[in-house]
Formats: structure tokens, C-alpha cells, sequence
């Protein structure tokens, strides 16, 4: 069986299209469409969850919920849940995402939806809740969110902060149709996910997932279970240490996991929680897998450089998931500096590793990211979201660096082709193509800069037709270079 793939990364966001985001519609099957005529076998996503300040989908509200954003909106009015006035309304102009706009938009819009629910709908919805348990936590989560008006849990009343179950009874019973609106949404994007993955089923296009180490601090899953997290003033958050690309590390603030209390529960809730997500999809990138070997531990309140290393438990987590292990859903994303203690587990499972084009130019240095050192077993990209795309790197990179990249492609003018067919020419089984670099786009399409929060996450596509003159040179890179078969 041949395993050499590739395939394209595009948030679900960055999809064009009129109504202010990309999501679940037309436009998402219509690039499912131009993948299978390119002989692609992979879309890569960003992780979906609903996200909060910073718009980051690395810090979402929730693990397990869906971003309300994504549901097609088109869909709804076919099902008679909005109006075709209303759908007009919502069109906004193509352009950068503005979260603010179209969060108070489309919420709005899905109440009015939300207002026309009658049987057998109520039903469906009644039973998916009920197939759902995590779904009453996040339900009164967002409630209570909306209640304090947007505001971290950590700064709730204290009986809702604390969790006191007559205040959540109360909650349920006095404003259960703001619980029960949360339940929809849910039950929606669940919908139009299934409608999705099945349309790419048909297509042969096999969706990739991304799933964060680490959970935001403003979550459901700190607020509904703080004793698997070290928080308060004497607790402890995440990061990275000094390192090559920074003299300060990184401060993440994410709160880092009680281990004692995990073990205590056979890891379930980390076992859980991939599994759940696995669910959805052919594969499941694991962001930041460096941390299932070795984790950076930051006392709150501290800079990065005061972290310390510790021990961590992926060989415990993983070896209680075997069947997905054989199936092959995991990508572990082991990039970084300290990646040698995540090599020697990556390894012990057989997950493919990661490896960034872009990264790997030094002049006179050998370095594991250029092709000529990769191996089967890899995914390798021109760069990832957080990187520049691939044409603005190098047209901003140092002269030497310029000139290892010419030497190495062999071409006095480097094109984003170039960056993209060395990588099919590769023995990596797999390859994946932001379709920034795929397009040689500049700096204003770049997804984020990390250690920032303006203007991130905001990159939409102008239109999929810029893409079909690339759907014959993507087909005749898999004919040439076997792979896609």
C-alpha cells in the first residue's frame, strides 16, 4: 500500500465566503472539492473549540465544545430555522475575521434560530444532550459567562465559583433558556461537523485535527475540575525555557496539571479527552507533544527564565491507548530545541513526528528539518501558523540564509513551487502545505505571531478561485512523485 500522502493546511476560518468567517458550508465542501481534483489526501485544521480573548484557538473555552461561529449559516435557513432576509443580513464583505463584530452577530442570529425549535428537533437535541453529559458543564459554563458579563470564572460569585450545586440548580431553573440556547449550539455544529466529515469521506480527503497540551486558564475544564490544576497564588503555569530562538522563554500562563491527583484517576481524564477527539478525526496533530516527554513549570507570577524542567507522562497516557496507537491518529508535533526525550517516546509508539522547512536553513550547519535528512515516518510542512508564510521569510531572511536556499533548491529565484516540491520530492510519507506558502503570499497572511494578541487568527482566503491554477501542478506533483495513489 503506498503511504505517501500530502495534503493542504487551512484553518476552517480562513475559508472565503460571504458571511464574515469560514465554517461548515459551501465554501468548506468546495475546497474539499478542489483537493480531491489536486490528487490531495489531507486537510489540516486548527483546532475548533470557541475561542476567548485573544481569539487564539490554542485557548479555547472549552476542549470538547465547538466554536458556534461555524455553523452554516445557509444550512439553518434550509431547515427553516432563519429567515432568507436574515441570512442576507448577516453578509458582511470579504476581509479579515473581526471577532467582535461577528460574535454579537452571529449569536444574535442563532437566538432568533434558537426561538423556532419545535419537535422533533427538541427531541434530537434532548437526546444528544443526553448522549453528552460534558455538555450540562459547559452549558451552565457559558451561562454564567454571560451572567458576569464575559468575565474569567475566577471572578464569578463565589457560590458559582465554587460550584455550590443549589446556585447551579438555580442557574439551570431561572435561566434555562440561556442553558438550554448553549445546548443547541452545540447540537448544531455537531450536526454540520458530521455533514462535513462525511462529505470529505466521499471525496477521499481524510481531515487532520489539532489538539492543545495545555488548557486555558478561563475554561470549563479548570472551573468544572481546579484539583487537576495547580492554581492559585502559590500555583504554577506553563512555557517554555530559553532556548536559540529567545533569551527570555516563553510565558504561556496556561495552569499546569496536578499529576498526583491524574494518576489518582488512571489518567482518565487525559485518556478521555484524546479519545473524544480522535473521534472526529482520520488523525489528530498533538500540539506541543515535547510536554508528554518533558514540561517547563513556571511559578505563577514569575518569568519564564525561573521555570524548571519536570518529568512528564506521555509513556503512561499512551500506553492506555493502544487501539487508537495501531490505528495511527496521532501527529506528534516535537518541535523545539529539547525534542530528544520526545523522540524516544514518539518512537516507542510509532507516531510521526514533525518537521518545518523553514527552520531548517543554516548556512554549513547540518539540521534534521531539510529533506535530504528525513525519514518515512515524518509529517513535513513549508511552516506551520506560527510561521511566517514561507516567500516573506525568505525575502526578509539574512543574505547567507539566502543563499543556502538558492544553493539547496537549486535556483537563482526561489518561488513558493520550489519550497513545495522539494517537500513532495521527499521520503517523508507526508506532506502538508499552508496554502499561504502553496500561494506565495506575504506577511499580511500570516495566521500568528506568537507572544502577541493583535491582529492573530484574522487571515481569511479571498477566494478559492486563485487556487485552480495550483490544481494541476498539486495533481502532477502527486503523479511524479508517487504520491496520492
Amino acid at each position: 500500500m503506498n503511504t505517501r500522502k500530502s495534503g493542504l493546511l487551512l484553518a476552517l476560518s480562513s475559508l472565503p465566503g460571504p458571511y464574515g468567517i469560514g465554517g461548515f458550508g459551501r465554501e468548506a465542501k468546495k475546497f474539499i472539492d478542489l483537493l480531491h481534483r489536486s490528487r490531495q489526501s489531507y486537510w489540516q485544521l486548527l483546532p475548533l473549540g470557541p475561542t476567548g480573548y485573544g481569539n487564539s484557538p490554542y485557548s479555547s473555552f472549552s476542549t470538547q465544545a465547538g466554536n458556534p461561529l461555524y455553523i452554516d449559516l445557509e444550512a439553518l435557513m434550509m431547515d427553516g430555522l432563519i429567515t432568507k432576509e436574515e441570512l442576507l443580513e448577516a453578509r458582511q464583505a470579504q476581509g479579515p475575521i473581526d471577532y467582535d463584530f461577528i460574535t454579537g452577530q452571529r449569536l444574535a442570529l442563532l437566538k432568533k434560530a434558537f426561538t423556532r425549535v419545535q419537535d422533533p428537533l427538541e427531541q434530537e437535541i434532548a437526546l444528544y444532550q443526553e448522549l453528552n453529559p460534558w455538555l450540562d458543564d459547559f452549558a451552565l459554563f457559558m451561562c454564567l459567562k454571560e451572567l458576569h458579563g464575559g468575565r474569567s470564572w475566577l471572578q464569578w460569585k463565589e457560590k458559582y465559583r465554587l460550584r455550590e450545586e443549589l446556585a447551579l440548580q438555580e442557574i439551570r431553573r431561572v435561566h434555562g433558556n440561556s442553558y438550554n440556547f448553549w445546548v443547541f449550539t452545540q447540537y448544531l455544529f455537531h450536526i454540520h461537523r458530521e455533514i462535513f466529515h462525511d462529505y470529505a469521506k466521499t471525496k477521499g480527503v481524510e481531515i487532520i485535527g489539532d489538539i492543545p497540551f495545555y488548557v486555558a486558564e478561563d475554561s470549563v475544564e479548570v472551573w468544572s475540575r481546579p484539583e487537576i490544576f495547580l492554581l492559585g497564588e502559590k500555583g504554577f503555569v506553563a512555557g517554555t525555557p530559553p532556548d536559540f530562538f529567545t533569551d527570555e522563554g516563553q510565558l504561556w500562563g496556561n495552569p499546569i496539571y496536578n499529576w498526583e491527583r491524574i494518576k489518582e484517576e488512571d489518567f482518565s481524564w487525559w485518556t478521555d479527552r484524546l479519545r473524544i477527539q480522535a473521534s472526529f478525526y482520520r488523525r489528530l496533530r498533538l500540539d506541543h507533544f515535547n510536554a508528554f516527554a518533558r514540561y517547563w513549570t513556571i511559578p505563577k507570577g514569575s518569568s519564564s527564565k525561573e521555570g524548571c524542567m519536570q518529568e512528564g507522562y506521555g509513556f503512561e497516557i499512551l500506553s492506555r491507548l493502544e487501539d487508537l496507537i495501531e490505528k495511527g491518529s496521532f501527529i506528534a508535533e516535537d518541535l523545539g530545541t529539547e525534542t530528544a526525550a520526545a523522540e524516544i517516546i514518539r518512537r516507542a509508539f510509532s507516531i510521526p513526528g514533525m518537521r518545518i522547512l523553514q527552520v531548517g536553513f543554516s548556512p554549513g550547519e547540518d539540521n534534521p528539518h531539510l529533506p535530504h535528512s528525513y525519514e518515512k515516518d515524518l509529517f513535513v510542512y513549508t511552516g506551520t501558523h506560527d510561521n511566517e508564510p514561507i516567500m516573506a521569510w525568505y525575502q526578509g531572511a539574512p543574505a547567507g540564509i539566502k543563499e543556502d536556499v538558492k544553493a539547496y533548491l537549486n535556483t537563482d529565484k526561489p518561488q513558493a513551487l520550489d519550497f513545495v516540491r522539494i517537500l513532495m520530492a521527499s521520503a517523508a510519507d507526508s506532506v502538508v502545505v499552508p496554502v499561504q506558502d502553496l500561494l506565495g503570499l506575504g506577511p499580511e497572511s500570516r495566521m500568528n505571531l506568537p507572544g502577541t494578541l493583535d491582529n492573530n487568527w484574522i487571515w481569511r482566503l479571498e477566494s478559492l478561485e486563485v487556487l485552480k491554477p495550483l490544481e494541476k501542478i498539486l495533481s502532477q506533483y502527486s503523479h511524479t512523485y508517487r504520491r496520492n495513489f
